[in-house]
């Protein structure tokens, strides 16, 4: 590189053979030069010098690498005796912490004052993406679980120290998998497994419920359990029902299978009976029977007591009633004691009450 050199207010200069005037020349490196200064009385005085090169600081960083995303890189700037040194972030020392992903330069500064750079670029490798899944229930005795990571060029391995791709898990235990890939960049993963708990079942009590009634089983609850099959071929967690019967629910989970039945009985609500009647003869409510939807009713009974709990009426036809008499004689006035029995849809029914005799 040019330099420039320059002697102090000199009254004449010559550099070398050729006389010049000025007080300075550009000179090059690695040569030599003389000068000769001659005063205003014509003194000479004659003087050398050599210009040498000198190599520019070591600031080389290597090549551009590659590193695993979640690595931390350590820089070193080439170390020598009164070298100072600058990186991009301001830091003054030897060895920088880089993070992939990212450039880098440095600038070295000798004890000279000469100054050399260099920038070096990080590349980053993606780690592998492990999901083992959610938690999750196992049933007792365990499985065999797979890991969902799949490829060429991974090695596993496991929190219990094996290196195979699946392992048998156990209930109430937390298994994690490290997977590792060629470029030694790994990912994680941990899953952790409960007991399956048995499901719960309650259809509730047997239960009688009107004609006209419709009924969602189960009356009670359901529990721990994802699979439903009702007696009917229902799949559903709900079945609504209107006929008598009995219904049993199966629910089921991937360990167990539990079940509950419940009968439901029906009761003809609209077939009723008078509080009172006036068997006095005037064709308007003279007759005490059985009133409402007979449809699907068989067997019936109509029996009346009086206050001592004799019977003084039995008829077993549902179109006829109590006319007020015992043997052909008039009962006095009072309330008088009913019990009415048939079969509805073939299963036995009971309807009691009292009716007042008024004339």
């Amino acid at each position: 590189m040019p330099c420039v050199a320059t002697p102090s207010q000199p009254a004449a200069v010559t550099y070398g053979a050729q006389a010049i005037t000025s007080d300075n020349i550009t000179a090059h490196v690695n040569k030599s030069y003389w000068l000769r200064v001659k005063d205003v009385r014509g003194c000479p005085a004659t003087d050398t010098m050599s210009i040498t090169a000198r190599m520019l600081p070591d600031a080389n960083l290597g090549n551009d690498i590659m590193a695993c995303a979640d690595c931390i890189v350590t820089l070193h700037a080439p170390d020598s005796v009164g070298y100072t040194y600058l990186w991009n972030d301001n830091t003054t020392t030897v060895t920088l912490s880089a993070t992939p992903g990212s450039e880098y330069w440095l600038r070295v500064t000798d004890s000279y004052g000469c100054i050399n750079s260099d920038t070096i670029v990080i590349g980053s490798y993606a780690l592998p993406v492990v999901n083992l899944g959610d938690d999750a229930d196992l049933c007792p005795g365990g499985t065999t679980w797979a890991s969902p990571f799949r490829g060429s060029g991974y090695t596993y391995l496991w929190s219990t120290g094996q290196k195979t791709q699946s392992i048998q898990v156990l209930p109430s235990h937390s298994y994690t998998l490290t997977v590792t890939d060629a470029h030694g960049c790994a990912g994680s993963d941990e899953i952790s497994f409960a007991l399956m708990a048995p499901p719960e079942i309650d259809l509730g009590q047997d239960t009688t419920v009107c004609n006209d009634h419709l009924m969602v089983l189960p009356l009670h609850y359901t529990a721990n359990g994802n699979k439903y099959l009702w007696s009917t071929g229902n799949t559903e967690p709900t079945l609504t029902i209107q006929d008598a019967g009995v219904y049993t629910l199966a629910l089921s989970n991937n360990c167990y299978t539990v079940s509950d039945t419940i009968s439901i009985y029906q009761r003809n609500c609209s077939l009723w009976f008078p509080s009172g009647f006036t068997p006095n003869g005037d064709g308007k409510n003279d007759i005490a029977k059985a009133r409402g939807d007979m449809y699907q009713v068989t067997n019936f009974r109509l029996s009346v007591y009086n206050r001592w709990g004799r019977r003084i009426y039995y008829g077993e036809d549902m179109n006829s009633g109590w006319d007020g008499t015992y043997k052909g004689t008039p009962q006095d006035i009072g309330t008088y004691n009913y019990m009415i029995q048939y079969d509805y849809k073939g299963y036995p029914q009971r309807l009691d009450g009292a009716i007042t005799l008024v004339r």
